[in-house]
């Protein structure tokens, strides 16, 4: 099985060791939950923005000897530049998978998540052409759900797009940061109804301890990431819609949901 992190962060002002042993414990836990004692392969995908790209910078920590090195953090080989293979420093030596992400906003203050890129790609373009511009990159193109961005105006451009767009190698994301009181958004159905498929994240926020967040959302497909070209693997599953996808993980509560957001906005000041 693969337990996979469709939407993580590893923001400055977390410690690099910290939030990838929190991904690997949580991936793993859910595995443990299952209960099946199988091999398992776990993988979170890193989107960094424009002037934030956290999957290069834990690539370098690796090679100049920095905190990861210098913990026990062991890199493996693949022969793919948008995949960095980690071994843990834990006795059993547990594998956790990065993966290169691209976060784009778009004109209409959108989210878009390319699955499988490093090169940065260009904010303020339209919906449609953000979603080109990730599929011209032979990248996986994600719409994750957003605070307040799901509604209104941009709701209905939304829908418009979902109705309309090829959905070859189109997903829609829920995250951990969506609340857990509040019902599925009626978007999903909409995807849902063309056959585009849900791919669940954590999406931390820049905040002090929201990296103990990262791998306690995500979703579950049977497979491996074992080979040289994981991302590759990866890509070929997910765009399988005979392999079935099974989301893990829950939104927020009540009031952790408000603090967070009462957090964030005071950080933005």
């Amino acid at each position: 099985m693969i337990y996979f992190d469709a939407h993580a962060h590893i923001y400055g002002n977390f410690s690099p060791a910290a939030a990838l042993r929190h991904g690997l414990e949580n991936l793993s836990r859910r595995h443990r939950q299952e209960g099946d004692g199988l091999a398992a392969s776990y993988a979170l995908l890193l989107c960094g923005g424009t002037d934030d790209d956290c999957f290069t910078a834990l690539e370098r920590l690796m090679e100049e000897g920095g905190e990861l090195a210098n913990g026990g953090w062991r890199r493996g080989c693949t022969d793919e530049a948008e995949s960095l293979r980690l071994h843990s420093p834990e006795p059993n030596g547990a594998e956790l998978l990065l993966i290169a992400g691209r976060q784009l906003v778009t004109a209409e203050r959108l989210e878009v998540l390319a699955l499988g890129c490093r090169r940065p790609l260009a904010n303020g373009l339209s919906l449609a052409a953000s979603v080109a511009a990730v599929r011209q990159q032979d990248a996986l193109a994600i719409l994750p759900w957003g605070f307040g961005k799901w509604l209104g105006g941009r709701g209905k451009k939304i829908r418009s797009y979902l109705e309309s767009a090829a959905i070859e190698g189109l997903f829609v994301g829920d995250n951990g940061g969506r609340p857990a009181f509040l019902p599925p958004p009626p978007l999903f159905a909409v995807a849902a109804r063309r056959g585009i498929r849900l791919l669940p994240g954590s999406d931390p926020l820049p905040l002090d301890g929201e990296e103990k967040r990262i791998g306690s959302r995500g979703v579950a497909l049977a497979g491996s990431l074992t080979d040289k070209r994981p991302v590759t693997e990866l890509k070929r599953l997910l765009l399988d819609p005979s392999v079935p996808l099974q989301g893990f993980g829950s939104g927020q509560e009540l009031v952790a949901f408000c603090t967070s957001q009462l957090a964030l906005r005071r950080r933005s000041r």
